[in-house]
């Protein structure tokens, strides 16, 4: 659905509030086998988060000017 890897997702939404971990953690040196749910609005707060273009500084043009 957004095109990342099924670790992509584990990593994106590992710490995220509101994720529902399943399963057993911190088991020594076995494998740690943990199921997250994700519910949609969760996914979709970090979808916008994602998406959001980033504020860019673009210097004033008059000032520019100015300084010259």
């Amino acid at each position: 659905m957004w095109g990342l890897s099924p670790a992509a997702i584990r990593r994106l939404f590992r710490d995220e509030p509101g994720v529902l971990r399943f399963g057993k953690e911190k088991r020594g040196h076995r494998r740690d086998y943990v199921t997250l749910r994700i519910p949609s609005s969760v996914a979709e707060r970090v979808y916008r988060r994602c998406t959001r273009p980033s504020f860019v500084h673009v210097p004033d043009q008059h000032k520019m000017k100015a300084g010259r």
